[in-house]
């Protein structure tokens, strides 16, 4: 059987992280995982498809080189998992208290609540 309006071209694809989940348990090391998805180009037209996963468990004394986001070339910088850790409770800070802040200023909120 043919398939309907076949169309054959060249394009590109490429794996990338579309999700980033991280547990930060009472009791126990903090647990980052990495979603990935697979993405095909062809012409104008991109598919993505859900892929594969990989996880990290938190070492606050680990360290890891810095990427430049648009080449993936190594910056000669590097952070320790305790540096991000410490970034990442810092955005989470400044971002509740401006909920916080909005919520009380405001009827409504352009932040999420999340599932409770």
């Amino acid at each position: 059987m043919s398939n309907y309006n076949q169309q054959t071209g060249s394009g590109e694809s490429w794996q990338r992280c579309h999700s980033v989940r991280i547990e930060n348990p009472l009791a126990g090391s903090p647990l980052v995982y990495f979603y990935e998805e697979v993405v095909v180009k062809v012409g104008t037209n991109i598919i993505n498809k859900p892929n594969t996963a990989c996880s990290k468990v938190f070492n606050a004394e680990e360290t890891f080189d810095l990427l430049d986001v648009n080449t993936g070339a190594a910056t000669g910088q590097t952070m320790t998992h305790q540096q991000l850790y410490q970034a990442l409770y810092s955005l989470y800070i400044k971002t509740a208290m401006a909920r916080d802040s909005e919520a009380s200023n405001s009827n409504g909120s352009n932040y999420e609540t999340g599932p409770f």
